[in-house]
């Protein structure tokens, strides 16, 4: 008989929906990102080390302040991942999450990705950040269906009318589940005291990232800049198309972004032809005839 898959961090939920209420009492419409920054260090200092240290609070703060540019400049779209990671990514991030899954069927299909990441062959190492996005993920998806409809110290920042709020859980929910897949690199830079063992920072720096996206893109709006690599010819692919090739299977900057092509150059995007040397080169782009 098959057991249930279970992911190892529980805990983690819990607390980001503690903070995130920290964060919504403690800020209002006017606050800055160092004020997010102060909350999230307060929080962090007070469930994770004995005492403040003037050392602690610069090595949170900067954790902070990284993930707030790693998604403002798409960084997890770059080599934080190996190929292998970076179909779950894919998956927790992309179209299929913000546009293709009614809203009310997100936890199904965040806990059918958590399946397949455990049945897969990655590695213990190479879970973990994925386990800890998704549980994060899980976690803040709860949080918002609740919220939306009673907002509490939310209410500031939401938009006058619910459904308005309602349609955005999905991009506030992969921003949460960014920042804890972000913070969770952010330990091997040294961005954060090794007091502990280096899975234990590795957690506590995830928090901070799900804490600092999951109410940053909240309160702020953050939106992503784009990217050199996602500019083709300066226009979108279809405009001033004919009818003959207005239907491309993917565009060499999709490739190259999403990362579809494998280390060895075997081409595993959606189109046809070969990929160029590495995975972070760009697959030939094929029209549809």
């Amino acid at each position: 008989m098959g057991t249930k898959t279970f992911n190892p961090y529980p805990l983690i939920g819990g607390q980001l929906i503690k903070g995130m209420d920290e964060i919504a009492k403690s800020l209002n419409s006017n606050s800055t990102e160092e004020e997010l920054a102060e909350i999230i260090y307060k929080y962090i200092q007070k469930i994770y080390y004995s005492q403040a240290t003037t050392q602690l609070e610069l090595e949170i703060k900067s954790i902070v302040f990284n993930i707030i540019n790693a998604y403002n400049n798409q960084k997890v779209l770059g080599t934080m991942f190996n190929f292998h990671q970076m179909v779950f990514v894919d998956m927790l991030l992309g179209e299929t999450t913000t546009d293709n899954t009614p809203i009310n069927a997100l936890g199904a299909w965040l806990t059918d990705i958590e399946d397949n990441v455990v049945s897969s062959n990655l590695s213990t190492d190479q879970i973990t950040p994925l386990m800890l996005g998704i549980e994060s993920g899980k976690n803040i998806y709860e949080y918002w269906l609740k919220k939306v409809n009673d907002p509490g110290d939310w209410k500031k920042f939401f938009q006058p009318e619910l459904p308005q709020n309602y349609i955005n859980i999905p991009f506030w929910l992969t921003s949460c589940i960014e920042g804890a897949l972000v913070g969770s690199s952010c330990s091997e830079r040294g961005l954060i005291a090794p007091t502990t063992d280096i899975v234990t920072v590795e957690i506590v720096s995830s928090l901070i990232g799900s804490l600092t996206l999951g109410a940053g893109k909240v309160i702020f709006k953050w939106v992503p800049r784009i990217q050199p690599n996602q500019i083709s010819g300066g226009f979108s692919d279809v405009i001033g198309e004919n009818t003959h090739n207005s239907l491309m299977a993917s565009s060499n900057s999709y490739c190259s972004n999403k990362r579809k092509c494998s280390n060895s150059g075997t081409n595993t995007c959606s189109n046809t032809g070969s990929c160029s040397n590495t995975c972070t080169n760009n697959c030939t782009l094929v029209v549809k005839k």
